[in-house]
Order: structure tokens, then C-alpha cells, then sequence
């Protein structure tokens, strides 16, 4: 918050992604499919989401469901795209702001503005590393002593929201790191043309895996003060591991259900 207050939330995900593009077990759109349960804080504990990903959005928008902790039950989620309030984000995001842009591009029309050198997050390893997801937040922005910024080319994408369409934000600007192709950097406009949400994520290479993964992502409200941020993996009592087999079944309705129970 503004006045440097701290509301920390603890979730457990699962993610099981297609294969290739010879995986069509389920449906040969599907791209992703999410899990996310809630253990803290005490007002969302038990809260279970689940979402099914698509390639094609457009032709097949995400389908998605929530376990109620409090009615027990499951509920479907017709709105869980474009501007819609991030689940757990106290409206401190959107939901096409998670991972820095998710969801169907259809509103905007794109423009690439071509390339150029900035101060990026990259390398992001004392985050992962940190004993305590508090130590990371510092007021007003994430604790200088755990980040890492270094000077990088990256290519520059702009978002115009298209004519006839609604969204909370009129214009987007993403910064993509060249050397990983992972948007580092957002700028986001109101309807008034009023710079409203910086967005940085900061990531660390695993060089068994050959992969980046994400350390932690803050979107800043410069209106109201203060920041989000999301996908801390400090203090976690327990790791994320990778090649790990899935079944199909914990990403189900019915399987929010049992998890509830």
C-alpha cells in the first residue's frame, strides 16, 4: 500500500503445459491449464481457481471456475479476461496484467516501434533466493538489495485499444528482452493519455532446464500509490520443479471439489 503497509498473500500453483504440437489428448487448441489455491491471507483461504488455456483465444476464449471456500462450491467464471480484476489483487491489476500480457490480443491493435537499449530486470536470482517474502518489499517498490537491472536491447511492441472496444487501459507499451524474448517492462494509459501502471518482471535462468523463470512482477499504480506484486518465490516451504507428470484429472472441475474437501 501507499503508506507502506503490507498485505502478503500465499498461494500454491500447478501448471501443466501441452507438449508439442503432437499433444492433442485433450483439445488441440488447448495451450495451459492452471491451478491456483489460496492459503493466505485468512479472508481467501481454500479459494481454489482453475483455468483452461487456450492457443487461439479469440476462436476459444479461456474457460474458467472457482471453488467458494465459504459456500463450497464450484462456480464457472464467465469474465476471467481482458480487464477484469486479477483474482487476489485487491483491483491492484487486471487480468491480462498477470505474466505481463495473457489473453486474446483482439482489442488492441499492435505496432511494433522497433528496438532499442534500457535498464531491464534480468538475472533475478537474490529474489528467488530471499528467506522471507517480506524482505523483498520495500515502500513504494521492490528492495534495491535483492533486484538486479542490467543494460540490455530489447524491441518495443505499442497496444492501441481499437475504436469500438473497452478497456480500462487506451494504450500499452511492452519492452522484450532480445536475448529471451520475456516482456520485461510495460507502460499502461488511461483513457485520458495519463501514464497509470508500470509493470516490471524480473526472471533468472535455469541452465538445467535451458529456461527462464520468473522470480517476482510488480505492477506500480502511480494514481493511487503504492504496488502489487506477484509470483514471489521467497520464503516458499517449497520449490518449483519442473518434468514433474500431472494428471489430467487435477484440472477438472470436479477436482476444485476434492480439493476443497
Amino acid at each position: 500500500r501507499a503508506n507502506g503497509a503490507q498485505v502478503v498473500g500465499r498461494n500454491e500453483e500447478l501448471i501443466s503445459f501441452r507438449r508439442g504440437l503432437e499433444d492433442t489428448s485433450t483439445n488441440e487448441n488447448v495451450l495451459v491449464k492452471y491451478l491456483n489455491v489460496a492459503r493466505e491471507p485468512a479472508r481467501f483461504q481454500g479459494t481454489i481457481v482453475l483455468v483452461h488455456e487456450y492457443i487461439d483465444q479469440v476462436k476459444n476464449p479461456r474457460d474458467a471456475w472457482i471453488y467458494n471456500s465459504g459456500a463450497r462450491r464450484v462456480l464457472r467464471v464467465p469474465t476471467l479476461a481482458y480487464d477484469s480484476p486479477l483474482e487476489f489483487s485487491d483491483a491492484g491489476a487486471t487480468t491480462d496484467d498477470f505474466d505481463m500480457y495473457n489473453g486474446a490480443p483482439d482489442k488492441y491493435n499492435w505496432k511494433l516501434l522497433g528496438k532499442r537499449e534500457m535498464f531491464i530486470p534480468v538475472n533475478g536470482f537474490r529474489m528467488a533466493g530471499a528467506s522471507a517474502v517480506e524482505d523483498l518489499l520495500a515502500v513504494g517498490h521492490f528492495n534495491p538489495d535483492f533486484t538486479r537491472y542490467e543494460k540490455r536491447r530489447v524491441w518495443v511492441v505499442e497496444a492501441t485499444l481499437k475504436p469500438n472496444d473497452r478497456h480500462i487501459y487506451e494504450r500499452r507499451v511492452f519492452y522484450l528482452d532480445e536475448d529471451g524474448w520475456v516482456i520485461t517492462l510495460a507502460d499502461q494509459y488511461d483513457a485520458r493519455g495519463d501514464l497509470w501502471r508500470v509493470k516490471e518482471l524480473h526472471t533468472a535462468f535455469i541452465s538445467t532446464n535451458a529456461a527462464r523463470f520468473n522470480t517476482g512482477m510488480a505492477v506500480y499504480d502511480l494514481k493511487r500509490g503504492g504496488y502489487l506484486a506477484v509470483g514471489l518465490l521467497a520464503g516458499s516451504k517449497s520449490s518449483i520443479r519442473f518434468d514433474t507428470e500431472i494428471r489430467d484429472r487435477e484440472f477438472t472441475p470436479n477436482s476444485l471439489r476434492r480439493k476443497g474437501r
